[in-house]
């Protein structure tokens, strides 16, 4: 028998599973790679040596750059706190990046996880194919509730009815689980001052004539020197909580938006404060947004848990937080709170 070892080395038995994993050092150079790049790219020189910035020009797609930057100061930096560094970004598409400290190994003081993903192939499938397909469903019910084609029984009217909630309930959660699962593998999150996410007059919805005959408004009080760290779809997120906000509030009313100081330096609340006492966006008690995997989703949801679990899944890749809540102020009777990590300067 001769002296040599059966081992496999490291970097093959990672390669097994079309990994690559690189260690970088307080500076961002990469000491150490396990194995092969060359899976995702045509790369065919040795990565020892490289700075993590050459890394991503080199090797990464041109739309995955800047969040692939952003990923290393938010973490190398500390311009956002641990608990809120995003699960993954893109880096090729089909490929993701994961970046995270590493201890007790005296030269590597930062690994990078580049991994294959079938998040891209699912956000085409779930962010086009799928919601269409049950918007078409949904709409087809609809028109068959309502006797487009033709006159229905009572039971047929209280079984469309039924596929009529199931489907809306299923498209909202494919639309949440699309926005926190796979949309993320291929938008990174970015530094975004507060006003560029939560900034709405009531000129940005012309549509609503109730605006101007019920004198309502739309009035933010936002830092423009306040960053968040999170996706830009954040912005439709409270679009969309708006567009449901002003057909209900009171008379000769407005929406508040409001930057908060809050105990916890590592975040930035954002409050949207409105008054109404219309019961679906009223609440006596706090409302938290359900996870993807409640079975309540199915069952009839207030509306005003709607929205916010609807914002929250916006949220969900860099661990933000929503909620609704009673204000019991002199200006407004609910509270819609985002909390977004700070990206500290």
């Amino acid at each position: 028998m001769s002296g040599q070892s059966n081992t496999i080395p490291q970097e093959r038995w990672i390669q097994s599973f079309g990994s690559v994993y690189l260690g970088l050092d307080e500076a961002g150079t990469v000491r150490r790679v396990l194995g092969t790049l060359s899976q995702f790219t045509a790369a065919t020189a040795p990565l020892d040596g490289l700075r993590w910035a050459d890394v991503v020009t080199r090797f990464a797609h041109d739309d995955a750059r800047s969040g692939l930057l952003h990923l290393w100061r938010a973490v190398a930096e500390r311009r956002v706190a641990p608990h809120y560094w995003p699960i993954y970004v893109p880096f090729r598409p089909g490929v993701i990046a994961r970046l995270r400290e590493v201890v007790g190994d005296p030269s590597v003081r930062y690994a990078v996880h580049l991994s294959p993903t079938v998040h891209c192939e699912l956000e085409t499938l779930i962010g086009s194919h799928m919601l269409e397909a049950m918007q078409r469903l949904v709409e087809v019910s609809q028109n068959t509730y309502r006797g487009v084609y033709g006159p229905l029984t009572d039971q047929q009217v209280e079984a469309v009815g039924e596929v009529l909630r199931i489907g809306e309930a299923l498209g909202r959660l494919l639309d949440d689980l699309h926005r926190a699962m796979t949309a993320p593998a291929t938008v990174a999150p970015l530094p975004y001052p507060t006003p560029t996410l939560f900034a709405f007059t009531e000129r940005d919805f012309p549509a609503l004539r109730r605006i101007q005959t019920h004198r309502l408004y739309i009035w933010p009080e936002l830092s423009a020197e306040e960053r968040v760290y999170c996706h830009a779809s954040v912005r439709e997120a409270v679009q969309h909580i708006l567009s449901a906000l002003l057909p209900i509030i009171e008379p000769q009313s407005g929406i508040t938006i409001t930057s908060v100081t809050t105990d916890d330096p590592a975040t930035a609340q954002v409050n949207i404060l409105y008054r109404t006492q219309a019961p679906a966006l009223l609440s006596d008690a706090r409302v938290e947004p359900l996870t993807l995997k409640a079975a309540a989703r199915f069952q009839p949801m207030p509306h005003l848990q709607q929205l916010i679990t609807t914002a929250a899944a916006h949220v969900a890749p860099v661990h933000g937080r929503v909620w609704a809540e009673p204000a019991r102020s002199e200006t407004a009777t609910m509270r819609i709170s985002f909390v977004l990590p700070r990206w500290q300067e």
